[in-house]
């Protein structure tokens, strides 16, 4: 007879379906993959997710929230005016919001009550439970979404502020991310990573003795209709998507792009166009482009972001910072909808320029490559066929369980 299948438990920041980030999207990958080879169970740190009322799953072991009032989103003032104070500690970092010892003891119970063998922390800013998960003697992995360490020196390298919070960041958050990622990956029994590239920097930074897993993102292809597409209807104005949570500095450069750069652009050439800002906390600014300016659409948090791929002519990736991949590149891949990227916005994917998607770093590049693929719609079709061909084959579920059920398979041994 075989053993019983282990129990894992995820912790992440919030309960992850339906997905409002990338994060979630991940973490909720992990739930289903998991699932194939363990009993899973899910705890957020967020006290007032409204996801918490629903259980996805009738499988799962647990779907749990702390209830620690201090970690309700936004925060409440407070607890914000607290966080502030890690920049007074030595060793402070802003991921100090997320700690909480309240939070650290409802965790522990129900470590105790589920007996876990093995708890993934979705994420270095989760490092404060990692003692906790020790103690209740389980096997540990860090997730890392992204090499942290990396995206804050490639966002530290771009703030040319003189405002006391551009300074912080490029003179203290730096060192102070790589300290803490040194000790959490010197601290876990194993490493997940996006990508073969994400692999190499975390062995390069810092040699950690922790085995490294490749767990690519990925989507449900089938969720995804090609079928759906609208674009390229008569008179209709070339038209940019790009899906995004702007609460992250990144999104938020790659959206100042497009409406001040790229979008004027496009129109110059065609006299036309349409840029859609879609996704969760779009600050005042972009809120302003688009009273400004009637082609720019903010649309705030969406339910669903698939009619926004199958009414564009394109979705536009312009991220000059940033590590792991993305995922929305491969929801547009698996809607069939053509990418255009800069190649930090592709990095660490095997897409290819001009197989699967086009790149481009400059706004003349990305209205150009617009502006052809609305001229071109069989060379469109072409790209958006091999691009879901590509998302099936490597970034389907289906693709990454295997390597989920290597990985729990070896904490095992």
């Amino acid at each position: 007879m075989g053993r019983d299948p282990p129990t894992v438990l995820l912790v992440a920041e919030s309960l992850p379906f339906p997905a409002v980030k990338g994060g979630d999207l991940r973490t909720w990958q992990h739930v289903n993959t998991v699932a194939c080879c363990a009993r899973v169970g899910m705890f957020g740190l967020c006290s007032n997710d409204g996801r918490r009322h629903s259980v996805p799953l009738p499988s799962l072991a647990c779907w749990e929230t702390s209830t620690d009032p201090a970690l309700t989103a936004p925060p409440p003032r407070g607890v914000r005016l607290d966080a502030r104070a890690w920049l007074l500690h030595p060793r402070g970092h802003p991921s100090d919001l997320y700690s909480s010892d309240a939070a650290a003891a409802e965790l522990a119970g129900l470590l105790a009550r589920l007996r876990p063998e093995i708890v993934v922390l979705e994420g270095l800013w989760l490092h404060g439970y990692l003692e906790t998960a020790r103690a209740a003697g389980c096997r540990v992995v860090l997730d890392c979404h992204n090499v942290e360490a990396e995206l804050v020196e490639q966002m530290a390298g771009a703030s040319t502020g003189a405002d006391l919070e551009s300074r912080v960041r490029r003179d203290v958050l730096p060192a102070r991310t790589a300290a803490l990622e040194r000790g959490a990956v010197g601290a876990v029994d194993q490493l997940w990573v996006c990508s073969q590239n994400d692999a190499r920097v975390l062995r390069e930074r810092y040699a950690p003795s922790a085995p490294i897993f490749v767990i690519p993102n990925g989507i449900q292809p089938d969720d995804y209709d090609p079928g759906a597409r609208k674009a390229g209807e008569p008179g209709a104005p070339p038209t940019l998507v790009f899906p995004a949570f702007f609460g992250h500095p990144p999104n938020l450069v790659g959206a100042r792009f497009l409406t001040e750069e790229v979008l004027p652009a496009l129109v110059r050439r065609c006299g036309d166009g349409r840029l859609v800002l879609a996704g969760a906390m779009p600050p005042a600014e972009l809120a302003a482009a688009a009273a400004r300016d009637p082609r720019v659409v903010v649309t705030g948090a969406v339910r669903d972001i698939r009619p926004y791929l199958a009414a564009a002519t394109a979705m536009a990736v312009p991220l000059f910072q940033g590590s792991g991949t993305r995922f929305k590149i491969l929801e547009g891949f698996a809607a069939g909808l053509p990418v255009i990227s800069t190649r930090k916005g592709a990095e660490g994917l095997a897409a290819r320029d001009g197989e699967h998607l086009i790149l481009a770093e400059t706004a003349d590049d990305f209205a150009d490559a617009a502006l052809g693929l609305v001229r071109d719609p069989e060379r469109a079709g072409d790209l958006a066929r091999r691009a879901r061909s590509y998302a099936v084959e490597r970034h389907s579920w289906t693709a990454i369980a295997p390597r989920v059920r290597e990985a729990i398979a070896a904490l095992e041994a």
